[in-house]
């Protein structure tokens, strides 16, 4: 199983770095991990923050060229997830929990087909 988590960044420089390194730490080898980042023309470094993890091979980056709004990149990041279950994850937060516990889970296969998004 793919699992997908999508992150949303807007100006969280500050908290970022903890924030990846906290779903980076997810070492599972049940699944199949991929992490969608997905920048919102942040003014800040925040940008110069995801850059330090390109090359995860888990991690796939996206830069807005102008600022649409996180409802916006979060639709985006989902857009652009593979995964069978989607898990949504603010930029802001640290994700404590083992990945197969986490509790803001989008089961792709139940609740939406990927062309509606």
């Amino acid at each position: 199983m793919k699992i997908s988590t999508v992150t949303p960044v807007f100006n969280k420089a500050e908290y970022l770095k903890p924030s990846l390194l906290s779903l980076l730490a997810q070492v599972d080898t049940t699944y199949d991990l991929e992490h969608i980042i997905v920048d919102d023309k942040s003014t800040d470094n925040s940008m110069d923050i995801i850059n330090e993890f390109s090359s995860d091979h888990r991690i796939k980056i996206f830069n807005f060229q102008n600022h649409k709004g996180m409802a916006h990149a979060r639709d985006f990041g989902i857009k652009q997830s593979a995964g069978d279950l989607i898990i949504l994850h603010d930029s802001d937060l640290i994700f404590e929990r083992s990945i197969d516990n986490a509790w803001i889970v989008l089961n792709r296969r139940s609740l939406c087909s990927k062309n509606r998004w």
